[in-house]
């Protein structure tokens, strides 16, 4: 339960500064991604605070993006995540570092130096990672899929965990490859025109302190003892025929095809959320989580939200859709007040109220969205407004 809390609190630090709700599934994407040393790309235009985001969850996660903070106060390096970012100009060696022409001249070997690559880092960032050229990209495929590397004619093991990227386009056919080791996928858009609150929350969000905001809250050893916890979660028959019955919709019905790697992958997902929401054993809503997996291309995200949906508690749906639109009704009144005169005195009240209500709530997808409400409104009364996004009123599995 230690580790599981320390998430929430992760979860809940990087919140603080998640702009919308698709920044809010990119958190939850990364975190899984974390959790099942996977990966996660999100796609999207720029300007939409994704680097700043992964960012921040790195540095937390204690492998920092920053070259001041590579060596610690007793002079020993420290995990760290690699930066770069592609074009078509990049070469493998912007990943995995230069030959060395010593070692060529010595032993007539293409030995590389990999130190501050790709190969000696935990975590990466890839920026424009399909704008990378085909040469670039096929180097990427071991480092993602097997952890590694060749070097002088000998494959390397690397202490790679998870790598994040980003893309302000959707890859190419030839890219297929690279894609498909993403396993998490998100998509990520400009705020809402009509989302008047996470807009001025966006104006008024601050920046991440490297130097004075939160320290790391995990050791790299803590994420590999949560991916151990994540793996001992059981998953029952019932839950991988019902995965057999999700893939046999989506082909079904919509044409989704996906590689047999995917479909496996996706049990590790539902250990993961399981986990998280500190259960020993895979729930149906668990389900919910294979929204960031099970799709290509953003058209198929909606067939694949009616899909899983079937996996929420159907019994209290309906009546936890009143009670969630009168918690809405009761939070627009006091967050319209406070953003308008900056009045809080209706922020406590509102608090309580939907404390009470989310206790009384089954739902998965209702509960999700009253936490999102409860999450602004308690740093309203903190005196921030950086926490510019909750969760929309969802319709069923959205």
């Amino acid at each position: 339960m230690e580790l599981q809390s320390k998430f929430e609190e992760l979860r809940r630090t990087v919140l603080k500064y998640c702009i919308g709700p698709n920044q809010c599934s990119l958190l939850e994407a990364c975190i899984l991604a974390v959790l099942t040393q996977e990966h996660c790309v999100a796609i999207g235009p720029p300007g939409s605070n994704k680097t700043a985001l992964i960012d921040i969850l790195t540095h937390l996660l204690g492998a920092s993006a920053h070259a001041n903070h590579r060596v610690n106060s007793q002079g020993q390096r420290m995990p760290f995540t690699f930066y770069t970012t592609l074009d078509k100009y990049a070469t493998p060696e912007v990943l995995l570092g230069p030959f060395d022409p010593r070692a060529l001249r010595k032993d007539g070997k293409w030995v590389r130096n990999m130190e501050n690559t790709i190969a000696d880092a935990h975590f990466a960032f890839i920026g424009e990672i399909f704008s990378g050229n085909g040469s670039t990209l096929r180097s990427l495929v071991r480092v993602l899929n097997e952890r590694e590397v060749t070097d002088g004619g000998v494959k390397r093991r690397i202490p790679l965990m998870s790598v994040f990227a980003d893309s302000n386009h959707y890859p190419l056919l030839p890219m297929a490859a690279v894609y498909d080791r993403f396993l998490f996928r998100v998509s990520i858009s400009y705020l809402d025109s009509n989302d008047t609150l996470a807009f001025l929350s966006m104006l008024t969000s601050p920046e991440f302190n490297f130097n004075t905001d939160s320290a790391a809250l995990f050791q790299v050893t803590d994420v590999r003892s949560a991916c151990q916890q994540v793996q001992a979660v059981t998953v029952s028959s019932g839950v991988l025929n019902d995965l057999h019955d999700v893939r046999l919709e989506l082909l079904g019905n919509t044409a989704i095809t996906l590689s047999d790697r995917r479909w496996k992958q996706c049990v590790s997902v539902l250990q993961a959320r399981a986990w998280l929401n500190g259960c020993t054993e895979v729930q149906p809503p668990d389900f919910l989580a294979l929204r960031h997996v099970l799709w290509d291309n953003p058209k198929q995200q909606e067939r694949l939200y009616e899909v899983l949906s079937g996996y929420d508690d159907e019994t209290y749906v309906g009546r936890d859709d009143a009670e969630v639109a009168k918690a809405d009704t009761i939070f627009d009144d006091a967050m319209t007040a406070y953003k308008k005169s900056g009045e809080v005195s209706r922020l406590p009240k509102a608090l309580a109220t939907l404390v009470e209500v989310r206790g009384s709530l089954e739902s998965v997808v209702a509960v999700a969205k009253l936490e999102w409400l409860i999450e602004q409104l308690r740093h309203a009364l903190d005196g921030g407004t950086s926490l510019s996004a909750f969760l929309p009123a969802p319709t069923r599995g959205k």
